[in-house]
């Protein structure tokens, strides 16, 4: 939007009786408000330079680590490099 454009529009929003600068003032309370994180992320979802990360499930609750038996990866690692 022009700064032109936004005068206008401004003119216009002053022009209306209080009660009718009321109801207009819930409608636009009422609006969401974009952060410029939240904007700069949706233009760039929308210009194709930003894809959101799949979709891998549901999380499982309370993953358990599995249990091997031997020494530790950490020294088989390196045991190997030596």
């Amino acid at each position: 939007m022009s700064t032109a454009e936004l005068e206008g529009l401004i003119e216009q929003v002053k022009a209306p009786s209080p009660a009718e600068r009321g109801r207009l003032r819930q409608v636009m309370d009422g609006l969401p408000v974009e952060t410029p994180e939240e904007i700069l992320d949706r233009k760039l979802r929308e210009s194709g330079l930003v894809r959101p990360p799949p979709h891998r499930g549901p999380r499982r609750p309370n993953p358990q680590p599995v249990r091997v038996e031997g020494k530790p990866l950490s020294e088989q690692l390196i045991e190997e490099r030596r």
